[in-house]
């Protein structure tokens, strides 16, 4: 990413199953953003996560990219999902939620 801006997209949508590589018969990928900060990609990341919490096959990550919405399929994106504590997947920091922290608040 190195000579242009970083932005923030927020990726998901409904699933196939679970293991989240294609979207469900008739869905399309949502891209939303881009956000400037990664703090206005985790509150919207938050809201759409949480209002679908209950359906597993749903989900929605966070990506770095550039301003024009990310190209590529749901396996590759979901794929350069930024890693969250507490998430369904595991952090990059050593768990106590120190780097999103500083990512939120930054």
């Amino acid at each position: 990413m190195s000579g242009r801006a970083t932005y923030f997209w927020v990726i998901g949508g409904e699933f196939a199953d679970t293991d989240f590589s294609h979207m469900a018969a008739g869905k399309t990928l949502e891209k939303l953003g881009p956000f400037s900060r990664f703090k206005e990609a985790y509150e919207v990341w938050s809201k759409y996560s949480w209002a679908r919490v209950d359906d597993c096959h749903q989900r929605y990550v966070i990506i770095e990219d550039g301003a024009e919405p990310p190209e590529g399929g749901p396996a590759s994106l979901m794929r350069r999902a930024i890693h969250l504590p507490g998430a369904a997947f595991s952090s990059p920091d050593a768990g106590d939620g120190s780097a999103l922290s500083a990512a939120v608040q930054g």
